[in-house]
């Protein structure tokens, strides 16, 4: 069970809840603040800064937004909806000067068209501007290649139409098992995922045709009641700018988004 966050909660209650609170869940909690500093610190440096993807209602908007500074939210579910959560959850964060971005699971079985115009509807109604992420992984993806290919480069266009930057959000496994060796979508930013705890991006090997990912994909936690995926992104060198964009956890490979234990 992910630790409950104390926020809000009254002082008898609070003092009553911090008693049951193992160590384990209060030590999991600081790990995580610190290293969000340190991330921090490397942005401002030049280097990395860290983000969480959000599919789960959020429990403690309060506690989120003074641990964390950027969100990705999952706007489309696989199964070919516009995700539940995602109106809620964006309606949490807008007002606390975070940083909101978005990802999508396609569906093969909605039409390309469709499937961008319930997106852009929701966006457009919270006027959001953002960078939207594709998540090539799962299997709920056709067994011949080329097809693959075709939906994809389908989907890239119909959201180019609507000025949306755009991410893949893969790794080398599922990228070649979905999409063969296509090198077509090279020109988009990679959201790479390697569940090695480290947000660094060591031991990257090419694929896809992209030379070095602009984020990373470096593990799953528990934060304030919900379970997050962490991300971490690398800043402009030439600029030394902080964009912060943010993708889906890996460990949602089909429809469902239910995340594994940390």
């Amino acid at each position: 069970r992910p630790p409950r966050s104390t926020q809000g909660v009254s002082s008898a209650a609070s003092d009553v809840y911090k008693r049951q609170v193992s160590t384990q869940s209060t030590w999991d909690l600081i790990q995580m603040k610190i290293l969000i500093l340190c991330l921090f610190i490397a942005c401002i440096s030049g280097g990395i800064i860290p983000f969480v993807d959000m599919w789960e209602e959020i429990k403690d908007a309060k506690c989120m937004t003074e641990t964390i500074k950027s969100f990705s939210l999952r706007v489309y579910q696989g199964i070919g909806k516009v995700e539940p959560n995602f109106v809620k959850n964006y309606n949490l964060l807008k007002n606390s000067k975070v940083n909101i971005t978005v990802y999508m699971l396609p569906s093969l079985k909605v039409g390309v068209e469709k499937q961008v115009a319930d997106i852009m509807a929701v966006l457009k109604d919270k006027k959001i501007l953002s960078m939207m992420s594709i998540v090539v992984e799962g299997k709920d993806w056709s067994k011949d290649t080329k097809k693959n290919v075709e939906f994809l480069k389908s989907l890239v266009a119909e959201f180019t139409k609507n000025k949306l930057m755009l991410a893949i959000q893969t790794e080398a496994g599922a990228w070649t098992r979905i999409m063969g060796q296509s090198t077509d979508f090279s020109k988009l930013l990679l959201w790479w995922v390697k569940h090695d705890k480290n947000p660094e991006p060591v031991k990257y090997k090419a694929f896809g045709g992209w030379k070095a990912p602009f984020a990373k994909q470096f593990g799953s936690a528990n934060l304030c009641e919900n379970s997050v995926g962490q991300n971490s992104h690398y800043t402009d060198q030439s600029t030394n700018t902080c964009l912060l964009y943010t993708s889906p956890s890996p460990r949602d490979l089909s429809t469902s988004r239910m995340p594994s234990s940390a």
